[in-house]
């Protein structure tokens, strides 16, 4: 399935940020996932993808200002997906990768795009939304799944009913955070953030770097970001 424009957001050949790398190759993309980004005809990184990637694949944790379009969903999902398929396999109702998204569409539209990019290694991204059937999911939860793709609502109903756990995952993204904060689901992220391992990733995007996004990384952190367009947090 191709990648999505909107939420990966492929980028014209050699329109890098001025000079930063202009390629996936130098900012240290495996090869199997250039490979699977030039089938796709991405061959240059957004501005946001050079700013996030090296902090992604160096495991810190990243606050970036994306907005919808600029392509944020790679900027998270290489790294993720790189460090998924060297760091052994998922267990049944555990995975090893968290993405909190406010909406259904959004959710499915993530999904497709971390699909195609775990492809080589045999990952298996899903979805989990309110307003799908319980029994359903609960059925794809009984084998592994790699990376889950949630809403926040439908998260914490499937963790209520012993279906998820989070004690396995590695890195957990809350995407549009803005919205997720507008909608009043902020607690409910910050539950779902905070259930999953200290020693987790997070990748925080947003819109607008306010108060409420800042929030999720400043939780374990009590340094202010350096930059208003993409800060990183150096873990340890």
């Amino acid at each position: 399935m191709p990648l999505p424009a909107d939420p990966g957001s492929s980028h014209r050949p050699g329109h890098g940020t001025s000079g930063g790398p202009s390629t996936f190759d130098a900012l240290g993309t495996p090869e199997s996932i250039v490979k699977i980004l030039r089938a796709q005809s991405i061959t240059s990184p957004t501005p946001v993808q050079v700013a996030a990637l090296p902090d992604g694949f160096a495991g810190n944790d990243v606050l970036s200002q994306a907005p919808t379009g600029s392509g944020k969903t790679l900027a998270f999902g290489i790294p993720v997906v790189a460090h998924l398929a060297e760091s052994g396999s998922s267990k049944p109702g555990r995975p090893r990768a968290m993405v909190i998204t406010p909406t259904r569409e959004l959710s499915d539209q993530i999904a497709d795009v971390l699909a195609d990019l775990g492809t080589a290694a045999g990952l298996r991204v899903l979805s989990f939304v309110g307003g799908e059937s319980l029994r359903a999911q609960q059925t794809m939860l009984a084998a592994p799944v790699d990376i889950a793709v949630v809403t926040p609502g439908r998260a914490h109903d499937l963790r209520r009913r012993g279906l998820l756990s989070l004690d396995d995952v590695q890195a957990v993204v809350v995407d549009e955070a803005d919205m997720l904060a507008e909608l009043g689901f902020l607690p409910d992220v910050l539950g779902l953030v905070r259930a999953c391992p200290k020693s987790a990733q997070r990748f925080v995007f947003s819109a607008t770097l306010n108060d409420d996004a800042a929030a999720l990384i400043r939780d374990r952190r009590s340094a202010q970001p350096s930059s208003r367009r993409t800060a990183s947090r150096r873990r340890g």
